[in-house]
This record gives structure tokens, C-alpha cells and sequence, in this order.
């Protein structure tokens, strides 16, 4: 019989954790304006799988980059793939962020002098960042070649109901079998995952007070996730930039809620 190496036995486990006792476990800070997540989740610990759901328009990819830029900034390698939009779309969102000003302005030549100033410093900042943006890769086993090349240490994909299938697979396999290999992907490299994922039909319907957590396409989204946030609009207010960060699943500890908003020009989410 074929030992697998990855198999081993208790002792052995012990032993590789005995090392790291009295250490900090190194992860992926998560992002600044947010200080509960922090408190509560400390960091993405590399191996983790993490979900973003949302209804469509919510500001699930503006909460993404915000995982992205901070753990950009914090020197970890960081992998982005977009499934919707272009990745030039995306670094101009990044750029605009880092300088406090409307994307638009780009594109329409609307920028002060002053705004110029924060663009240029904006634009040093950015080019030492490792930070990696790919908008042309639709199929898992193609994403899982990029990240082994890059050597990252979070990956983060939004969203995953636009992935393509491999050869035969329905829908509902698409979807499982994605987030599947999503999370072995992790386990292989050392990195963490984080997924943007579109909400079902019946959570649509009855929002967090539902006792199901319906990621939209397949159960295997819910039940591989260590952490699942869901970030819908605050119905306890009429401004569509407040939202309110659930904590569904969390194989940590407790789940919990925040109240955020998304502050403009920089397209950030910051804690109310």
C-alpha cells in the first residue's frame, strides 16, 4: 500500500505544533476602519477558507479590495481574481482609494491640483504594494496554477458563481467542486482564501433571520467556509451607504454583527 505523505500520525502532528507554542500564529490582518473584525477574528490564518456573501450591488467587491489593500500593505502577497470586473477598473479603484478621490475623476479629466498631489503619492505607494490583479481566469484549476506560481499568501476570488465549469460538470458540481478545490488550493500552499459569493433565492427572501446560511448555487459553499460574513443594507436606515456586517458562521467563537459605512470618495467601510 502507498503511504501518503501527507499522512501522519498523532505524535508527529503534536510535535510540528509543540514548535510554534508561545508563538504568534501569523495571518492576514484584516482591514483598518473595522476594528471589531479585529477583535473578534484577530486575523485570516493561512489555510482558512473565508466567504463574502451579498445581494448583488451590496459592496461586496469594495469589501474585498479592502481585504486586499490591507494585506497588501502589510507585505503579504496578495492575489486577486475578478470575475466581473476589468482589472484596470479595479487598480483605478485602488489608486482613488489610496488618494482620496473619486474614481470618476479619472476617466472625465476632473481632478484639482491638490487631488493631483495625493494621486502622485498615492501612485509610489502602490507601485512597492504585492499586490496582483487578473480578470481573464475562470476556471479553478486555472486559478490554482496562478497561485502556485505566485507563491501568495491570500487569495481572493469574487465572485464564485462566474467561475467556468471544468469538462462535464452541471451548475450545482461547478460550485461545489470549486470551493472545494478553493480549499485544498489553501491547504497545499500555505495561503488563506477569501471568496465573494452571490446569496440564494430564499435568503434573498428572508434575510438573516433565516436558520439556513444560502449561499446561492450549493450547500458545499456553507459548510467548507471557517468564516462567513453577510453584508446587506442596514434596514434600520434610509441611507443605501449603511450596512450592517453579519458574522454567520465563525468556527472560532461567536457570531456577531456590525454596523458599517461605505465613505466616499475612497470607497472604504468604516465602522459606525
Amino acid at each position: 500500500m502507498t503511504k501518503s505523505n501527507n499522512c501522519q500520525s498523532l505524535r508527529e502532528i503534536i510535535d510540528g505544533i509543540g514548535k510554534t507554542l508561545g508563538k504568534e500564529t501569523p495571518t492576514i490582518p484584516l482591514p483598518d476602519g473595522i476594528p471589531s473584525l479585529t477583535f473578534s477574528l484577530h486575523g485570516i490564518v493561512s489555510s482558512e477558507l473565508w466567504v463574502v456573501g451579498a445581494y448583488t450591488g451590496s459592496g461586496k467587491t469594495f469589501l474585498a479590495l479592502q481585504f486586499a489593500l490591507k494585506a497588501a500593505q502589510e507585505e503579504k502577497r496578495t492575489l486577486f481574481f475578478s470575475l466581473e470586473m476589468a482589472k484596470e477598473q479595479l487598480a483605478k479603484r485602488i489608486w482613488a482609494a489610496l488618494a482620496n478621490v473619486d474614481p470618476f475623476k479619472f476617466d472625465f479629466a476632473g481632478l484639482t491640483s491638490e487631488e493631483l498631489e495625493r494621486v502622485r503619492a498615492a501612485k509610489k505607494e502602490m507601485d512597492s504594494l504585492p499586490l496582483f490583479l487578473v480578470d481573464d481566469t475562470y476556471k479553478i484549476s486555472d486559478m490554482s496554477k496562478v497561485a502556485t506560481d505566485q507563491a501568495v499568501d491570500l487569495v481572493i476570488v469574487d465572485f464564485i458563481q462566474n467561475i467556468l465549469p471544468e469538462k462535464n460538470e452541471t451548475e450545482y458540481e461547478k460550485l461545489t467542486n470549486g470551493i472545494i478545490s478553493l480549499q485544498k488550493l489553501g491547504k497545499e500552499i500555505d495561503s488563506a482564501v477569501l471568496v465573494c459569493s452571490q446569496l440564494s433565492n430564499m435568503e434573498a427572501k428572508e434575510g438573516t433571520s433565516s436558520s439556513i446560511i444560502g449561499l446561492k448555487g450549493s450547500g458545499a459553499l456553507s459548510a467548507a467556509a471557517d468564516v462567513i460574513f453577510w453584508l446587506e443594507k442596514d434596514r434600520d436606515s434610509q441611507d443605501d451607504r449603511r450596512k450592517k456586517l453579519f458574522i454567520r458562521k465563525n468556527r472560532r467563537g461567536e457570531n456577531g454583527v456590525t454596523r458599517l459605512e461605505l465613505t466616499f470618495p475612497n470607497g472604504f467601510f468604516e465602522e459606525r
